[in-house]
């Protein structure tokens, strides 16, 4: 086994992220108050938060919120369900439980770097890239069918995309399982962003409700805006693999925050009030972005994310990313990232337009623009 790689992208925040006034590169939306969730909880609910222990919790994680969970799936049971410490604790002993040695994966890419860089400290590892093409990012389905070998075990997917806002159409993920069900591959998908579709865009059901061999990896940490609970979890129809799974999680946290757990559970249970809240004030900031990158865009290639809150435009006029970045940093105090953190070719950027601050960075962003053409 190989040592992980530097986590690239984290480190470029632990560098920079204390520099920022305004972060423009956030992953989700801003956080959930303590009192805006806890006023969304029945009663009974309140109690069990009352009366919440401090003492170790249920490695598997509660049943009350497994329970939860499991009604997000199809015919998932609660014992198909594991709560981790977010969804990045999932990802860890998920594909360390489910890699070998002797493997062959194949990630689609760009991709939150954990579910590239675990299994490259693990196995063989092919990457198929989403490419930008006719306005969209798109699928080579040819070229995964073509990395595929007699030892590849599994497809490593994150849709919607992380950091593209990519969601292809249905027929694409009808072929890929069509092909995962020919190779006998399992397919470990990252889906912490499904249920922040845009207006029109058609969600993509979790892995696990249309494929035997699906591994569905979820967080409270987007959708919810719930990321300081640290709770994510992985759920999975093979009883075997889930069992695995919490060995190797023994070795990690142990368990979860148990008042974590609690608020997650609120949140769930919550989640016909809290979650048409937060989708109905992320589109005007959409908006706002879009016509933003509209108005410069000799500045930017731009294409339309489907989901999720973050894009991924690439610079024009031979501007590259990184200089871009830090000079926008240090002349305004605008965070973004460029796309090198995700070791992706092409001088792209990582913006989030969820934050309520969006306003005041696009107009220092706009400022900063109008330097720029005065020397590019």
């Amino acid at each position: 086994m190989k040592s992980l790689s530097p986590f690239v992208l984290e480190n470029y925040l632990l560098q920079h992220e204390h520099k920022a006034e305004f972060s423009l590169c956030n992953s989700g939306l801003d956080g959930l108050s303590l009192s805006e969730l806890l006023a969304t909880s029945t009663e009974a609910a309140k109690t069990l938060w009352e009366r919440q222990s401090l003492g170790y919790s249920e490695p598997q994680g509660h049943p009350l919120l497994r329970q939860e969970v499991s009604q997000l799936y199809g015919s998932l049971n609660p014992g198909q369900v594991t709560i981790f410490s977010g969804a990045a604790e999932a990802i860890y002993c998920g594909l360390h439980t489910l890699l070998s040695s002797n493997d062959h994966c194949i990630v689609v890419t760009p991709c939150y770097q954990s579910l590239k860089s675990i299994p490259e400290s693990v196995c063989q590892v092919s990457k198929i890239s989403l490419q930008p093409l006719d306005g969209q990012w798109q699928l080579d389905i040819a070229a995964i069918r073509q990395a595929i070998r007699p030892n590849t075990t599994a497809l490593i997917l994150n849709f919607p995309n992380n950091p593209t806002g990519a969601l292809p159409a249905r027929a694409v993920l009808d072929e890929l399982i069509k092909l995962a069900r020919e190779f006998n591959l399992t397919i470990f998908s990252d889906e912490v962003y499904r249920g922040l579709e845009l207006p029109g865009v058609k969600s993509w059901p979790a892995i696990i409700d249309i494929y035997e061999k699906g591994i569905s990896v979820g967080s409270l940490s987007k959708l919810y805006a719930m990321p300081g609970t640290r709770v994510g979890w992985l759920a999975s129809p093979d009883q075997s693999f889930m069992n695995r799974v919490i060995g190797r999680r023994h070795y990690t946290t142990i368990c979860n925050n148990g008042a974590g757990e609690l608020l997650a559970l609120i949140a769930l249970q919550g989640r016909d009030t809290l979650l048409p809240r937060h989708k109905s004030g992320l589109l005007p900031r959409y908006r706002q972005l879009r016509n933003f990158m509209e108005r410069h865009e000799d500045l930017f290639d731009w294409i339309d994310p489907q989901a999720g809150c973050l894009v991924f435009p690439r610079l024009k006029r031979g501007l590259k990313a990184e200089r871009f970045a830090l000079d926008l940093l240090h002349e305004t105090g605008v965070l973004i990232l460029p796309g090198q953190v995700y070791e992706f070719p092409g001088e792209y950027l990582r913006i989030g337009y969820a934050g309520k601050t969006l306003p005041q960075a696009l107009e220092r962003f706009e400022n900063f623009l109008a330097k720029i053409r005065l020397i590019a």
